[in-house]
């Protein structure tokens, strides 16, 4: 799941960069307009802390195993 949002922040930025080289754009879906550089920014925020929390994640999982298998010896 994180890393599909992930994914997701990765595109936003693609999209937002793209509309931000074109001047006068906007982004939207059909039903919303949003402001570029808005959405690049909350994508970069988000992708951030998807990466922190995946950072911890891992972390959590190897030092996790060391300590199991400390206690089954």
């Amino acid at each position: 799941m994180m890393i599909a949002i992930q994914i997701m922040c990765l595109w936003c930025i693609d999209i937002s960069m793209s509309a931000m080289l074109n001047p006068g754009s906007i982004l939207t879906n059909g039903w919303q307009e949003r402001d570029p550089m808005l959405m690049y920014h909350i994508a970069l925020y988000g992708n951030t802390l998807i990466s922190v929390g995946l950072a911890v994640i891992g972390t959590h999982f190897i030092l996790g195993e060391d300590k199991k298998d400390v206690g089954n010896k």
